[in-house]
């Protein structure tokens, strides 16, 4: 008993409970006990009362007194159910153990059943077996949405990696791009407030290239932070003399991006692949030159240079990116 009784404080601090009850004595009991065990603890004299007070409240057990007469009443607790992840527990306290109100409970979905008068080791193993299971849910949820974003990233990867075999071959016929300046010239450090800037930028930029893939075409107020964030961007590689040829062409970027609103609606889908392609790479950059303190720049600047004349390259010529 004591290890289940640590085994449920220690599941049970991040949960909280709901007490239907109202027999005032047996409140003041479990009161005491539910307070030491769950995280928060709500309590209620009605089902009335619970209803008014704590359907948007997170509520994960639910503990409430039943019987025959008002065995009706349990189906109006479903609206706490809604529109939650996981769904409470039902945990129903009865003196009737009568085969019509344990039928009854059955098809209510109830998930255990406490007779009266209430025995402390039944109420704590029925409680940690409660808490054990929405443990295991919440250990399963959480297991599908790591699926769901380890797939969402492949994907990702995947569309950029096409994205970029596309972007070069659109590419193919322009000459081969000279850098101003070489990797060994990259001996200036790097300011911390740069960093700190250039991480924000990046974050910004994220959200609002996220956005392209939810929406049918691009608006003024997105338009003008995408462009705004790139200028910006660019802004600062320009105070670094071996990035300051990129900084022009992300500042020339963001002026012809904020002026093309027609034409980036006109192939927002290649638009909108091309931008977080540039992002993807910027980011990489970021993390690579800034973080991770790589001298080896010419990699970046290649990259970054073919993302942005191929965005520059379908709004100054109307060109279309062929994905295969």
């Amino acid at each position: 008993m004591k290890e289940i009784l640590k085994n449920l404080k220690s599941i049970g601090k991040t949960l909280n409970v709901l007490l239907i009850e109202d027999d005032k004595n047996l409140i003041k009991e479990m009161d005491k006990s539910l307070h030491k065990i769950f995280k928060k603890e709500f309590l209620a004299n009605s089902i009335d009362e619970a209803l008014q007070n704590y359907v948007e409240q997170p509520i994960d057990i639910i503990l409430v007194y039943i019987n025959i007469q008002n065995i009706e009443q349990i189906q109006r607790l479903n609206n706490i159910k809604i529109n939650k992840d996981i769904q409470p527990i039902f945990i129903v306290i009865s003196d009737d153990d009568n085969s019509e109100l344990l039928m009854k409970l059955i098809e209510e979905e109830v998930d255990y059943f406490i007779l009266k008068p209430i025995k402390k080791e039944i109420m704590l193993t029925t409680l940690y077996r409660a808490v054990s299971k929405i443990y295991r849910k919440r250990q399963i949820v959480q297991h599908q949405k790591d699926i769901i974003s380890t797939l969402q990233d492949i994907e990702k990867k995947n569309r950029i990696l096409e994205t970029k075999m596309a972007q070069k071959s659109l590419l193919a016929s322009n000459e081969d791009i000279v850098l101003k300046n070489s990797d060994s010239q990259f001996s200036i450090i790097r300011e911390q407030e740069d960093a700190d800037e250039l991480n924000d930028l990046s974050l910004k930029l994220d959200t609002c290239v996220n956005l392209l893939f939810y929406i049918d075409e691009i608006d003024n107020d997105c338009l003008i932070k995408i462009s705004t964030t790139l200028s910006k961007f660019g802004s600062i590689l320009n105070s670094y003399p071996m990035f300051s040829d990129i900084a022009v062409q992300l500042q020339e970027l963001g002026h012809l991006l904020n002026n093309s609103k027609d034409i980036i609606n006109q192939h927002f889908d290649d638009i909108k692949l091309l931008l977080e392609t540039l992002h993807y790479t910027l980011e990489d950059f970021r993390i690579k030159v800034w973080d991770n303190k790589s001298v080896t720049v010419t990699y970046f600047n290649i990259h970054i240079k073919d993302s942005i004349q191929t965005i520059k390259k379908i709004l100054s010529h109307n060109t279309q990116l062929k994905l295969s």
